[in-house]
């Protein structure tokens, strides 16, 4: 007679990290995962033709939870992706890059959370922005609840990827899981999971995300904004979210609105055309659809940072970005006060720490 399998018995979440080239980051990064306080997990890591050790490195590993898989020649990120998705066994699956650190609890907060909260199929979690040398840079807070994501997605990602753990069987019913026409395989997977599914981030920061300048989202900056800008634009149609943007202007919000402001103001864009732009795209979704009350938090943020430049010396320009900035305190007056006292005090006391 068969014993009986417990609930602790079954493998239930599957880590997926691909690699190329992160060393010396892949230490610290595989290391963040085997020290994690929860234990019931394999890692699937994914070497994509590396020729700088990683190999040697990974080989090394005697840890019965890492599997190891090589490619022979360079295969790009989303092979390496659905490669390991292929051989995953866990419940839940969970990612990690080769550049970033864990914290140690990131595990067992997100499984219990999932286990707590049957109606959520993918959690995230909020992140600590780190340097090369591993200097805390900033944060990133991202929105928690499952209506204010599906608002926030229809013009940022939702996610930091490193930081999802998602229910297996909605991804098991899936044409493709990651699709390698997109370079933003993570953005074009969220803008079809997010029309059916519910989904969190814990309000907590679970991860250290590094930035340097081998990043993958540098190297191609152009061709993600341009492929994200085709993904809204195409959701935008399939939701039958009839708004007036077309995909240049989609494209020009997400080059010089919700990026670098200093690349902004060399091409000499207009950002507070695009700040009204965004300004009444979330207006129409916040008067046809029932969201949480925090997006407006993060709308209002993105407008105070992105729009303004308050230049006296062109008064004309000047009393354009009063009456907008008049027009953001009458929508959202309690958000704009919080937003307002949150970024004096981080410029002043708080950035970076």
């Amino acid at each position: 007679m068969k014993k009986k399998q417990n609930h602790a018995d079954r493998l239930e979440t599957s880590i997926i990290l691909t690699n190329y080239n992160g060393m010396p980051f892949l230490i610290e990064s595989v290391e963040s995962i085997l020290i994690q306080t929860y234990k019931n997990f394999e890692l699937i890591i994914v070497d994509d033709g590396s020729n700088d050790g990683s190999v040697n490195y990974l080989k090394s590993i005697k840890d019965k939870k890492v599997k190891i898989l090589l490619n022979k020649k360079n295969q790009g990120q989303t092979f390496c992706l659905n490669k390991a998705l292929k051989i995953s066994k866990g419940k839940f699956i969970s990612r990690m890059d080769s550049d970033d650190i864990a914290c140690k609890n990131r595990l067992e907060k997100q499984v219990e959370f999932l286990n707590k909260n049957e109606e959520i199929d993918i959690v995230g979690s909020q992140v600590r922005l780190i340097d090369e040398n591993g200097k805390k840079i900033g944060k990133i807070i991202l929105p928690c609840s499952s209506s204010s994501i599906w608002a926030y997605s229809l013009m940022h990602n939702p996610f930091v990827h490193p930081t999802v753990t998602i229910r297996k069987k909605i991804l098991n019913s899936l044409d493709k899981i990651y699709d390698n026409k997109f370079i933003n395989q993570d953005f074009e997977l969220w803008s079809r999971l997010l029309l059916d599914i519910k989904a969190a981030n814990l309000n907590e920061i679970l991860l250290y995300y590094r930035q340097h300048q081998s990043n993958m989202s540098k190297t191609f900056l152009e061709k993600n904004l341009h492929s994200t800008s085709i993904l809204i634009e195409k959701r935008l149609k399939n939701e039958n979210i009839f708004c007036d943007l077309k995909l240049e202007e989609i494209e020009n919000i997400q080059k010089y609105f919700l990026n670098d402001r200093k690349y902004a103001n060399q091409k000499k864009i207009k950002r507070l055309d695009l700040g009204k732009q965004y300004f009444k795209f979330y207006n129409f979704i916040l008067s046809k659809y029932k969201i949480n009350n925090e997006i407006k938090s993060f709308i209002v943020n993105r407008l105070l940072i992105s729009s303004f430049q308050f230049n006296i010396k062109n008064l004309k320009e000047f009393f354009y970005e009063i009456k907008f900035l008049l027009q953001i305190f009458i929508k959202f007056p309690i958000y704009f006060l919080r937003c307002i006292t949150i970024l004096f005090f981080r410029k002043f006391f708080l950035y970076g720490n």
